[in-house]
């Protein structure tokens, strides 16, 4: 499935709605879907106003994203011009 599509393209872009809560009653934790997608090398940005900000420090977003319902990220292996 995904994991196999990954793999195979070095140059895939994910976009995705990191949703805490909706992981949480699904039976998962919303920090489980950023170590996916870091263990397989991606760099992760934020939307911002309709801007990208990269997210470097993990822990520190997670704390700051369960205030909020959800927001949206953008995974890539190659750098996003910010």
């Amino acid at each position: 499935g995904m994991e196999r599509a990954l793999e195979m393209s070095r140059s895939v872009r994910v976009f995705f709605e990191y949703c805490p809560g909706a992981a949480r009653a699904a039976g998962s934790s919303a920090e489980a879907l950023l170590d996916f997608f870091r263990e397989r090398e991606f760099l992760l940005y934020e939307t911002d106003a309709g801007k990208l900000r990269r997210v470097d420090d993990f822990a520190k977003f997670a704390d700051k994203a369960s205030e909020r319902r959800y927001t949206n990220l953008l995974a890539s292996r190659e750098p996003i011009d910010e």
